[in-house]
């Protein structure tokens, strides 16, 4: 592939390095999402354990509230593994915001809450925040998931731009044969006919050589020799 050897070469180093890309971004994915599950490990056990604690305390306008904002909470914070977007991750956390600064306000009429209560509260609000562990991994999460799209649609163009290039060489390679192929035949049948030709000669010219050498020395002497009878039979006998 003299012409074409450089460009090929090319595309199949885009396309390796586009995979050994994917490969490692594929690796960090997992790992963002190995690490949002060791989070979640310790958020919901922590929920379902002040979920717990407070059932068991008296039951207040205030302490509903909070309760009911809690369930509230924790069903968004489930909404954030399936978040699919940027957009839809952004209104996740802006829900969980409100819904964070609404039990703060709760948080002083609830007199009967242990440190440990509100510290587990703490806790999960501070899970909520933009500036916590759980939304930058998942915004790294997100960040990768593009990326692992965009590394395949660069793949699967140049392999398009490759299977392309190989058929319009494939094509002019088979054109060339083809010819090749046609002057080939074309040079074989004029051999066929020269040969023939160049046969008919040759037995010609042995058809000829053995008549005259047949003449010469088989018919004439027998010409001769009936010659001679006949002078014989006519009384010439010198």
């Amino acid at each position: 592939l003299p012409e074409y050897n450089h460009y090929f070469l090319e595309l199949i180093r885009q396309i390796q390095n586009n995979l050994i890309l994917l490969n490692q971004n594929v690796e960090r994915h997992e790992m963002a999402q190995y690490k949002i599950s060791q989070l979640s490990k310790k958020i919901f056990p922590s929920f379902q354990e002040l979920i717990n604690n407070l059932d068991g305390l008296e039951r207040t306008p205030p302490l509903d509230t909070v309760t009911s904002r809690l369930y509230y909470f924790a069903g968004m914070l489930e909404k954030v593994a399936n978040d699919a977007t940027f957009n839809e991750l952004d209104y996740t956390f802006y829900r969980l915001e409100s819904i964070g600064e609404e039990i703060k306000n709760q948080l002083p009429l609830l007199t009967n809450l242990s440190r440990e209560q509100i510290e587990s509260i703490h806790f999960l609000l501070a899970a909520s925040s933009r500036e916590g562990d759980l939304y930058k991994l998942k915004n790294e999460e997100l960040d990768l998931v593009y990326q692992q799209d965009f590394f395949l649609e660069n793949s699967q163009r140049h392999i398009q731009q490759l299977a392309a290039q190989i058929i319009q060489y494939t094509n002019t390679t088979n054109a060339s044969i083809s010819n090749s192929l046609e002057r080939a035949i074309k040079s074989i049948n004029q051999s066929t006919q020269s040969i023939l030709l160049l046969s008919l000669i040759s037995l010609a010219v042995a058809c000829a050589i053995s008549w005259f050498y047949v003449r010469r020395n088989v018919l004439q002497r027998i010409i001769e020799l009936q010659r001679n009878m006949r002078a014989i039979a006519s009384s010439q006998l010198d």
